[in-house]
């Protein structure tokens, strides 16, 4: 939704005529006249100062930082625009993706690390309820509900954080041990003395675009070998 549109919005359900807005902000300290409101509210100046931005949607009932959050990509770059689009998918995607693929401790693990990150947003408490916090569903919904109101109030600085955080834990939850790859009978051989489990720092495997492929011993000392010399040359050339 863009600024013009949101603050529009905030205007009519608070039943404020221009007026006793600009007298409402006077007493915020902030003098702007009725035509300055005007012509932001319909897009034909572009979006205020954050302390104006923010003052506009107290004395409005809107939600502060959301406005300003809007305000800011709003004045962006058309390229900035969509490199923002871009980065705040890929990470609401990524936490989907986790909450699909990860068990409960790796959630709870997850919400920690956002709890870490001191972000700004006040919205981030609604991780940190721990009625029921150690249930599958009431996590995931609370992720999803984390995700509605990120996408609209956080800041770019804590978007850009939150992503940080995304990323990294990404990064880790796709780490895998092996024993959680394979299963009891993927590590067994049978020989003529019965199964017998294989060690797993023998196994080497590659996943490609989500497949899974186990590589014999000596494939996996080619792939390293492969992988330190491409890390040389790129180190040397840049």
């Amino acid at each position: 939704m863009r600024y013009a549109q949101l603050l529009s919005n905030y205007i009519k359900k608070s039943g404020l005529n221009l007026a006793e807005i600009s007298t409402l902000l006077k007493q915020k300290g902030i003098t702007i006249d009725r035509s300055y409101i005007s012509k932001l509210k319909s897009g034909t100046k572009p979006p205020a100062s954050e302390d104006i931005t923010r003052a506009l949607a107290e004395v409005t009932g809107g939600d502060p930082d959301t406005l300003v959050n809007v305000g800011t990509t709003d004045k962006a770059p058309e390229e900035i625009k969509q490199f923002i689009a871009n980065i705040e998918n890929l990470l609401w995607d990524t936490i989907d993706y986790i909450v699909t693929k990860g068990d409960i401790s790796q959630l709870l693990e997850l919400i920690s690390r956002i709890e870490q990150a001191n972000l700004s947003s006040t919205y981030v408490g609604i991780l940190t309820n721990k009625e029921e916090r150690f249930n599958f569903g009431a996590i995931a919904e609370r992720l999803s509900i984390f995700e509605i109101y990120g996408r609209d109030t956080f800041s770019l600085t804590d978007k850009l954080n939150l992503f940080n955080v995304v990323l990294r834990f990404y990064k880790d939850f796709n780490e895998t041990p092996i024993e959680k790859i394979l299963s009891e009978k993927d590590l067994q051989i049978h020989t003529i003395f019965g199964p017998m489990k294989l060690p797993t720092t023998s196994i080497n495997m590659m996943i490609t675009n989500g497949r899974k492929e186990s590589l014999t011993e000596d494939e996996g000392e080619f792939l390293q070998r492969s992988l330190e010399v491409y890390r040389l040359q790129k180190a040397k050339w840049g």
